[in-house]
Parts: structure tokens; C-alpha cells; sequence
């Protein structure tokens, strides 16, 4: 099952005054938000174990659980690092009401060797490219089979891809992600890899930077990578796909960029986002060619959406909660919606939405229209959808950017935030790729 959300801007969304109300995120402490957040993940947390399940499909070697002996050790390794991070918390209590009866010195050997494993787990499962010099290179997922569509860095084309990961994701899995994007769109992505150092401290990092906005390692450099992108003038797009945590550090390094670059650099980004766990996606209005009287009004971006799974934490924070209010909604663009659990983008994303035997995208939705109601597949409301084998949508299609190309008008009460259309899952398979290359610069 999956269902669609319009998500339409706030001009358009509610009648209501909303510069009367403040919103009740913008005067709290961020002290008292991160609690706020904890307390969340703490009352969903017996959806965590939905991050994994259903353990299918299991098309290819790519997918996270396939039983590749990459994959079972990077599977063994996430589940010492959550267990030893489990004893951890649980010996906190326990370490101060026996402070008085243990020496010192034996909860500074516990803690010590706590992080002695952490580090060596973390150390094997974010293993690095070999540097050159003072740096070293990014990975790069390409295509199998066929050339693809665009070279890394400057193409002929002028198009540059970039993937951000999520939780719980080491190398070996960040390529994994790489190879299948790559094959699934026919192009060379380029990875911004976001180490990980277990789940519950990859969530943690997460809720920090939700709400203290604290800029990690992958940030800085991905706001470096994507700056010279957008800047470069043989560009003419960039694409972005993050995937849960990726949400948060797509929407710190997007902050940065609104108020680094102009509009005619920004207009070339398009934001595309998969269980996101961000708090915001900004697209502001921009207007063209003089006033707003005058000019035509469209987007910052040249387009921006998100995907999400109904039975997950981070959908219970971010989608289902911050699209139920239009007037305060930051996170601008359609939401696809699948209905299930699943929180591992290969297996639970795109081996379910963007097959070519699929038929996720293919089902017919109900929209309401200015007269009625129209039917459309779930398909053409996908502009990443399109970038499927290579191909490249038409600016003027419904997710652009541009307000007055936008064709598809969403009236009414279920325009506003609030449509549910499901269709059926299919399962499917796909061929794995098993080309992976070094970004050199």
C-alpha cells in the first residue's frame, strides 16, 4: 500500500491568518525540543525494529540483508554496537548507586573499554578510501552495462548527482546505495558518506542535530561538494538524494546554501529525500523578472520531494507530523507515503518503488481537481521517477519548481495536506550492478 500527499505551499493550504499564531517549534528552548524528541523516539521505539523488517525482498547482492558475507558482518557488527550501547545505558544506574562500593577505577576500565570497541567496530564498518596527499576521495556509484548520462564533476550533459546515507550505514552499505541509484537512473552519483557509530548513537547524533543544529563531518563537506556544483558554470543540474539522517544534513547544508548562493545557481538543485528524519526541507517562493506583480512566482529549487514508510519512527516524526500544519510546513514538496514498515533504502525504497517490473508507480490515484476528480498513475507525480534508465523529465511536468508550470491545482479540504491514496505493493527483482568507481577530482 502507499498513499500521496500533496503537500501544497502554505499559501494555498489554509485560509487561516497563519502569521496570528506562532508556531509552537519557534519559541521553544532547544534544549526542551531535543527532549521533546527524545521522549518521542522513546514512546515509538517498538517501531525500531521495523527498520529491518519485512526481511524482503531480497532482489540482489545490493540489498542490505542479502546473505553476502559483507553484508552478514556489517549486519553482526550494527548488532554488537547496539547491544554493548544497550549495557551502556543500563549501567549508568547502576554505576551510581554502586559508586560507593566499586572502586573508581573499575567503571573508568568499563568505560574505557566501551569506547575501545566502539571506536575499533566503528573504525572497520566507515573504512575509508585510500587518501592522496591531505585528502581523500569520495566513492562514486556507476551504472552496469552502459554509459552513463553523465560524467562525475563537469559533463557534457552539465548534470552532477550526490547520495547522502542514513543510519546505521557503513561503507560497505553506502556503496551498496551508490550502485543501485547509479543503476536504477543511469548515472554516476557521487557519495557523501555519513559515518555511522551504531544506532542509538547515530540517533542521538541525529536528534542533535535536529534541534541544536549541530554540523557533523558529512555536512561541512557535503556543503562544500554541493557549493562547487552549483557554482561551477559548465553545470546546468544537480541532484540530491538523501536518505534518513541524509534528510537532516540535506536540510543544514540547503540552509547554508540559500544564503550563499543566488537564485539562478540554486534553480539548477533538485532535492529528493527517503525517510527523511529532518525537521525542515526549505524551498522558499522566488520571484522572476521583477515584482511579484509582475514577475512569475516559482521556487527556490528547481524541485524537491520525500518518500517515507508508514510504519516508521522517523516518518512518525517528520512526515506525519510536520505536513499536518500547512501554515508552519518547512518542508516544501509532494510526499509519497508507503504503507508498511521498512526503513533500508535498497531493499525497502527503491526495490519497491523504482523497478522497471514494478507496477508501485503505475497504480492509478484518485486527485482532486477544480470540477472533480481526476485520475492520474502515482507515476506522474514523480519527477524522480522519470530520471529512470537515464531519462530526464520535462521541466514543466507537475514537482517542478515553478509555480505557474505547476498543472496539477489541489482544491478544497483534501488538497490540504490531508489525501491518503493507496495502491498495492508488488515485490520485485532487480539486477545488481558491480561497477563501483573512486571520485577523483
Amino acid at each position: 500500500m502507499a498513499s500521496y500527499n500533496p503537500n501544497p505551499p502554505p499559501s494555498t493550504a489554509s485560509a487561516t491568518s497563519s502569521f496570528l499564531t506562532i508556531p509552537h517549534d519557534i519559541p521553544s528552548n532547544p534544549i526542551l525540543l531535543t527532549a521533546q524528541d527524545i521522549l518521542t523516539v522513546l514512546f515509538l521505539s517498538p517501531l525500531l525494529p521495523n527498520m529491518i523488517y519485512p526481511l524482503h525482498p531480497l532482489a540482489s547482492p545490493l540489498d542490505e540483508l542479502y546473505p553476502t558475507y559483507r553484508n552478514l558482518r556489517d549486519l553482526c557488527l550494527q548488532i554488537i554496537l547496539l547491544s554493548s550501547q544497550i549495557s551502556l545505558l543500563l549501567s549508568f544506574p547502576f554505576a551510581f548507586i554502586t559508586l560507593w562500593a566499586i572502586p573508581c577505577l573499575v567503571h573508568a576500565v568499563f568505560y574505557i573499554s566501551f569506547g575501545i570497541v566502539t571506536s575499533l567496530i566503528t573504525w572497520i564498518l566507515n573504512e575509508r578510501p585510500k587518501w592522496q596527499g591531505n585528502r581523500h576521495d569520495s566513492l562514486i556509484g556507476r551504472p552496469e552495462g552502459r554509459e552513463a548520462v553523465n560524467d562525475t564533476g563537469i559533463s557534457k550533459e552539465g548534470e552532477v548527482w550526490f547520495f547522502i546515507n542514513g543510519i546505521a550505514t557503513g561503507t560497505h552499505w553506502h556503496k551498496s546505495n551508490l550502485i543501485m541509484l547509479a543503476n536504477i537512473f543511469g548515472r554516476e552519483i557521487i557519495g557523501i558518506q555519513n559515518s555511522t557509530k551504531g544506532l542509538l548513537l547515530d540517533i542521538a547524533e541525529c536528534l542533535i542535530q535536529r534541534d541544536l543544529n549541530y554540523t557533523t563531518h558529512a555536512t561541512r563537506v557535503g556543503r562544500a561538494q554541493l557549493h562547487s556544483a552549483l557554482s561551477s558554470e559548465h553545470t546546468k543540474k544537480v541532484v540530491l538524494i538523501a536518505h534518513s539522517q541524509g534528510g537532516i544534513i540535506a536540510s543544514a547544508i540547503l540552509d547554508w546554501l540559500h544564503a550563499e548562493l543566488g537564485d539562478e545557481e540554486l534553480r539548477k538543485l533538485e532535492v529528493y529525500t527517503f525517510a527523511s528524519a529532518g525537521r525542515v526541507l526549505r524551498n522558499p517562493s522566488r520571484t522572476k523578472n521583477g515584482s511579484k506583480k509582475e514577475g512569475k512566482k516559482g521556487r527556490a529549487l528547481g524541485s524537491s520531494n520525500s518518500s517515507g514508510s508508514s510504519h516508521m519512527t522517523t516518518n512518525y516524526i517528520h512526515n506525519q507530523h510536520s505536513h499536518q500544519n500547512p501554515p508552519f510546513n518547512h518542508f516544501h514538496g509532494p510526499v509519497f507515503i508507503r504503507e508498511g514498515s521498512g526503513h533500508l533504502l535498497n531493499m525497502h525504497y527503491l526495490d519497491t518503488m523504482f523497478s522497471e517490473e514494478s507496477g508501485f508507480m503505475d497504480k492509478l490515484i484518485d486527485l482532486p481537481m477544480d470540477g472533480g476528480i481526476v485520475q492520474r498513475p502515482l507515476g506522474d507525480l514523480s519527477r524522480l521517477w522519470k530520471y529512470r534508465g537515464g531519462g530526464s523529465p520535462d521541466d514543466g511536468e507537475y514537482g517542478h519548481g515553478d509555480g505557474d508550470k505547476n498543472k496539477v491545482d489541489f482544491k478544497g479540504p483534501e488538497g490540504r495536506g490531508k489525501d491518503v491514496f493507496r495502491v498495492t505493493t508488488n515485490w520485485y527483482k532487480i539486477t545488481p550492478a558491480k561497477q563501483l568507481a573512486k571520485y577523483t577530482s
